[in-house]
């Protein structure tokens, strides 16, 4: 006789609307076939799910009953600071109601530095000890609004280790309303992926075909520099920018391209632009007819003459109007510079 073996779970929650609306961690409800909401005075009520969504890890289920219901007040996670006292409320391990105290370390923490790389939205990190159970309960500030539905804990253990992580309530609040009102989220996309590289680089380092990125012109290497009225430091910055316009709705990216390369004949060089910074980069060396003595490919070339090169056609403008055959190029190279002189081929 097969036996079907009933596997109870427990996490916490809490009700942001006058419906009876519960917000909770994907992670705790996904794949259940009976909720119960229990309230801190010890009512029980059955619940039905009425969405998630995986990528925030966010589902919002709803009371079976009526209300009025004890709702949280909700805040705005936009005005927290780091070293703010706030508090975390749960159900640790089904064990009952807890509240634990701490502050907040950072308010952008970014997922994919936590190795999590397909939900790049920032996070709000605190020492608060927030254990199993506690997930899904809300992160409260000194005046008892929720700035944040805790998610995530990083620790060798399992429990609480000082590395605690929420959802801010902002977000949240926005997927919870799209699933109330569509029975599910669509994240806005326009099919790029980021590489995110030192001095607050983000580059387009993969290009969906037919995308609407491709489709506007953007391209693999292209350097993102401003989208909407927000400027990038980081490849979070891009994709809350995109993740908070509208689905069909218009948004301007600014972005540098690496374009083809120039050859300048006269001294035999190939070049490009060096992004984002001033200068230009050898990306070849023509070796018919042409001595270019001590120059490299890779080679960063910064000044003509003393003069600071912008870009590659000003490069090209510089080497036209030498008066002499014979020009100082200052050289960028793995850390270190050195001039070097080269002839024109006039």
């Amino acid at each position: 006789m097969d036996v079907k073996r009933i596997k109870a779970s427990s996490g916490s929650g809490f009700i942001f609307d006058d419906n009876g609306y519960v917000m909770t961690n994907a992670h705790t409800v996904n794949g259940s076939e009976n909720i119960k909401v229990k309230l801190v005075n010890g009512t029980t009520y059955n619940a039905k799910l009425i969405g998630s969504d995986n990528r925030t890890d966010l589902a919002v289920l709803k009371i079976e009953g009526k209300g009025p219901w004890p709702k949280a007040k909700l805040g705005d996670s936009s005005k927290i600071e780091v070293g703010e006292w706030v508090i975390a409320i749960g159900n640790p391990s089904g064990l009952g109601n807890t509240v634990t105290l701490g502050i907040i370390s950072t308010s952008n923490k970014d997922f994919s530095k936590l190795g999590i790389y397909d939900a790049k939205f920032n996070l709000i990190q605190t020492d608060a000890v927030i254990n199993p159970g506690n997930t899904g309960g809300p992160l409260l500030n000194s005046k008892g609004e929720v700035i944040g539905i805790n998610t995530l804990i990083r620790s060798g253990t399992g429990t609480g280790a000082g590395l605690s992580y929420a959802i801010p309530i902002n977000k949240t609040k926005e997927i919870a309303y799209q699933i109330i009102n569509n029975g599910k989220v669509i994240h806005p996309m326009i099919g790029i992926n980021l590489i995110d590289e030192p001095k607050s680089i983000v580059k387009v380092g993969y290009v969906v075909p037919n995308s609407p990125a491709e489709k506007s012109g953007i391209r693999i290497n292209d350097i993102t520099i401003k989208v909407g009225k927000k400027d990038i430091n980081n490849s979070s910055d891009v994709i809350n920018e995109i993740s908070e316009n509208e689905n069909n709705k218009p948004i301007d990216i600014q972005k540098l391209s690496d374009e083809n390369p120039l050859i300048i004949k006269e001294i035999g060089l190939s070049i490009n632009n060096n992004l984002p910074n001033k200068g230009v980069k050898v990306v070849n060396i023509i070796k018919e007819g042409y001595t270019v003595q001590g120059v490299r490919v890779g080679d960063i070339i910064i000044e003509i003459n003393g003069k600071q090169i912008k870009n590659k056609e000003h490069f090209k403008k510089l080497i036209n109007d030498a008066i002499s055959i014979k020009v100082i190029l200052l050289i960028k190279r793995e850390g270190g510079s050195a001039y070097i002189g080269i002839k024109i081929k006039k």
